[in-house]
């Protein structure tokens, strides 16, 4: 089945993990928004909500973070608090600097009219750890020689625990930032050839633990990571040949031992190829969801993402570029979806095509 959607339609309910927007309609908040404000998180703590929203101002050059907290059952807001507030330098491309994937979402609000965008060099990303006490609010400083990401660390009761500015070094690109529950902070980065470098630091001694995966005859995309325990992490991804689907793998990383223990790498079946050569949608597969059960089974869903528009080409590889946000007339479409299940050895379990 192919979903269309016009851009403003997709921006208020598109999600993605690790992406910008959350699927609420804005009128589901409790809470008045102004036209130059964004929800871009919702964090449920049984009944308690806390939504966090950018706050941009391109006149003043301000961005802010700020929290709204309130009670889901009776619409009553029980706090308001400003996380972050941030005066935005110019934009400096600089051929040695250290560059951030852009996800899809990104792409689409690339091509909106500028009043209807969060601007990039203002947007802020939030998410949680696995067990839901601790936020982590984060943005790219594009102004500096050096990219830099400003993160913060809060508690359940939006208060600040720490800040810490870490480097995006020369060859590198980021693809997300995310904690577990002992409030490390992970950077996921590739190289130019799409090897994998996972980088722990530990705000409170400082120290910092590189595992790295060596890049391959095949190119990576859409890196997913997801938290077993404080020490381990598994990193899915999708991978191409000649921009056509050609697999999928999933990588674990062991900081306890400072090993990867294990890389998955499945290819395509035949009887899978041949349905999607049979497929008439355009667009490339992108991996919208990973989950490691608690029987240690491996799901990854991947659905056909694209984006038309005359004079732009959707590249799921392309990196945040300011020149390329202009407005433009596009088409976002979302196709068919198939399920990938692997056993704790790594074998299939199942492999599911939804047209």
């Amino acid at each position: 089945m192919l979903i269309k959607f016009s851009i403003k339609f997709l921006l208020l309910n598109l999600l993605l993990p690790g992406s910008y927007w959350v699927s609420a309609q804005q009128s589901s908040y409790p809470f008045p928004t102004a036209t130059n404000e964004q929800v871009i998180f919702l964090k449920k703590d049984n009944d308690t909500h806390t939504a966090f929203l950018v706050q941009y101002d391109t006149k003043a050059k301000l961005a802010k973070l700020k929290a709204v907290q309130y009670n889901q059952a009776t619409k009553k807001q029980t706090a308001a608090v400003t996380i972050d507030s941030v005066k935005i330098g110019n934009w400096q491309n600089n051929a040695d600097k250290g560059l951030v994937r852009q996800s899809f979402a990104n792409a689409v609000m690339s091509g909106k009219p500028q009043n209807e965008q969060i601007p990039l060099e203002y947007q802020y990303q939030v998410s949680s750890s696995p067990d839901n006490k601790t936020v982590l609010g984060y943005r790219y400083d594009y102004s500096q020689p050096t990219l830099y990401i400003q993160t913060i660390l809060l508690d359940s009761n939006l208060q600040k625990q720490t800040s810490v500015q870490l480097p995006v070094d020369e060859g590198l690109i980021n693809h997300q930032v995310f904690i577990n529950n002992r409030k490390d902070i992970f950077l996921l980065h590739t190289d130019n050839q799409d090897g994998i470098y996972l980088i722990r630091y530990e705000p409170d001694t400082e120290n910092s633990t590189l595992l790295e995966v060596a890049a391959s005859s095949s190119n990576r995309h859409s890196f997913l990571p997801y938290v077993v325990s404080n020490d381990i992490i598994y990193i899915a991804n999708v991978t191409e040949q000649k921009d056509n689907l050609s697999g999928v793998m999933y990588t674990r990383f062991n900081f306890a031992t400072g090993r990867v223990e294990e890389v998955q790498y499945y290819a395509l079946s035949k009887d899978m190829q041949d349905k999607l050569n049979a497929s008439s949608i355009k667009g490339r597969y992108h991996l919208v969801n990973f989950t490691v059960t608690p029987q240690n089974h491996f799901l990854l869903e991947l659905q056909k993402k694209n984006i038309e528009a005359t004079g732009y080409v959707y590249n799921p590889y392309a990196v945040n570029d300011l020149l390329q946000w202009r407005p433009r007339k596009s088409l976002v479409t979302e196709g068919e979806k198939f399920l990938f299940e692997f056993d704790s050895t790594g074998k299939l379990v199942s492999e599911k095509f939804n047209p």
